[in-house]
């Protein structure tokens, strides 16, 4: 089957006789397979937020436990056995398209952040940076992965050039899922490189040497290099030779465990951050047009209804802290991100962004030659989703604009099981 490979149309007879009607369901109940995946995933973190186990203390010891030891532990165990220099070259467009995504979205919020200012000009130039972070960084590696490894051995993405093609179901969907692996977390190198050397000099400033080493040259960017390097090295000398290494195989299977852990936990983490924000979202506060004073003159009045003296009295000592620490209170942030705002990011990041990567793709397969579904599909999803989920540290917010940044968070992940099963079906089309 390697040497005489089928023709194209023979390769993929299930979506050759295939009746639009049929193909739509089918590739519905794909994406709803995969979107749910995500969402039971997630769901057991928001449970362990619910009983306290993931609180905000844990959930930085996760998140430090992923960045310093499991995705590394992934990298390696994933990346390393498996690349091969026809990968490496196989890699570049997704290079292309997260500068591609990452400049075009950046421009979109710009523009879209001088036009809504002149419709709610006490918004912006504050929550201009917010804007164009969130739609030009996009959720790019845990949800993604999943989705794509839900989708298994599905016809779309095993193209006549695709490595894979020819193999039988069972050897083919392992390799698959290797090359999955592979192609995510080498990609990933290249959103932690255009976030902090294209996105953040873009809203806060140059970063001077060291602090962009620090930001670039983190722990799972280095073990990308160094398991590429080491892959490498191995399929051109050592491979061939079938050297027997039995002696490290527990190394290897201790490294391959913790990378296990990186994607579960990361979703877990999402559920849990993505509860953090709903809470937050629901937690009393002034509405437009009342200050936070009114409502503490409430709650108050609610606790003195039996001694009105006693309320007067405690009114009459809080206007005068409240107009001791005016001048502070003033400081603390912009005014609340206007609803229109939040929609307007997700309609941009989840609806016109999976055209603008399907564009990408079909531009690198018609003018570059770029024939893999399935590295055209890891980069359309790459850059189909909702924002990231740090998106705070990313858009360097603080104080009241952090409680902002979590509406925006909950309203477009709330929305993204619709946005992704519509994505996930219009790119397996694209690609059939």
């Amino acid at each position: 089957l390697r040497a005489n490979p089928l023709p194209q149309q023979q390769q993929r007879p299930a979506l050759a006789n295939m009746s639009d009607n049929h193909m739509a369901l089918s590739l519905l109940g794909l994406s709803l397979k995969a979107v749910g995946s995500v969402g039971t995933c997630a769901s057991v973190g928001v449970y362990a937020s619910k009983q306290g186990f993931l609180d905000s203390k844990g959930q930085k010891t996760v998140d430090k436990l992923i960045a310093e030891i499991f995705l590394p532990s992934l990298v390696l165990s994933k990346i390393t056995p498996n690349v091969n220099l026809s990968d490496l070259n196989a890699i570049w467009p997704l290079g292309a398209m997260c500068v591609l995504i990452v400049g075009f979205n950046l421009g979109l919020g710009a523009v879209l952040a001088r036009v809504m200012g002149k419709c709610y000009p006490g918004a912006f130039p504050e929550w201009r940076g917010l804007v164009m972070v969130a739609l030009a960084f996009p959720n790019s590696f845990s949800v993604p992965l999943t989705l794509l490894l839900a989708l298994g051995y599905h016809p779309a993405l095993i193209g006549e050039y695709s490595p894979v093609a020819g193999l039988d179901r069972e050897t083919g969907l392992e390799q698959l899922q290797e090359r999955c692996h592979m192609l995510f977390l080498v990609s990933f190198a290249f959103w932690v490189l255009a976030r902090w050397s294209i996105g953040y000099p873009i809203l806060s400033g140059v970063l001077s040497c060291s602090e962009w080493r620090g930001k670039v040259l983190n722990t799972p960017v280095k073990a990308a290099i160094t398991a590429v390097c080491v892959g490498i090295i191995w399929d051109i000398f050592f491979r061939p030779m079938h050297l027997d290494l039995v002696y490290l195989s527990p190394i290897f299977r201790a490294v391959e465990y913790a990378g296990n852990c990186s994607v579960p936990l990361t979703l877990f983490a999402l559920g849990g951050r993505l509860l953090q924000a709903y809470e937050e979202f629901r937690a009393p506060g002034p509405s437009p047009g009342r200050s936070a004073q009114d409502y503490s003159k409430r709650e108050i009045q609610e606790k003195h209804n039996d001694d009105p003296e006693s309320y007067a009295l405690q009114v009459h000592k809080d206007d005068e802290a409240s107009q001791d620490s005016q001048s502070i209170d003033t400081e603390k942030g912009p005014g609340p991100m206007p609803v229109a705002i939040h929609f307007t990011v997700l309609f941009f990041r989840q609806f016109v962004g999976p055209l603008y990567s399907a564009g990408t793709a079909l531009a690198l397969r018609r003018f570059c030659n770029v024939q893999d579904p399935l590295v055209l599909m890891v980069g359309m999803l790459q850059g189909a989703g909702p924002p990231m989920i740090n998106l705070a540290i990313m858009a360097g917010v603080s104080g009241k604009a952090e409680a902002e940044t979590s509406k925006l968070l909950l309203i477009t992940y709330m929305a993204s099981g619709f946005t992704w099963t519509m994505s996930i079906m219009f790119f397996l089309w694209v690609l059939s």
